[in-house]
């Protein structure tokens, strides 16, 4: 199992597509609401991003098991 639901500010994180490294720089709460339901929102965390171009971008915590992986995760190694 991934071990990108412990992420915190500061880790270092990789994108699959390119293997280029991402710097968390802020995670908070998105509240977003079920279809249907009264009580309580479904919590999730987002995370913004700084990618090595210099740009920031904001990304749901789904999209970021999706598409990156912490260093030395042994489901997906970086040297590959």
């Amino acid at each position: 199992m991934s071990r990108i639901e412990k992420i915190k500010e500061g880790d270092l994180v990789i994108r699959r597509k390119d293997k280029k490294p991402c710097i968390v720089l802020e995670i908070t709460r998105y509240h977003k609401r079920n279809y249907g339901t009264t009580a309580g929102a479904s919590t999730r965390k987002k995370c913004l991003l700084l990618f090595p171009d210099g740009k920031q971008k904001w990304v749901v915590d789904t999209a970021l098991k999706v598409g990156f992986y912490l260093p030395g995760d042994p489901w997906f190694d970086d040297i590959r």
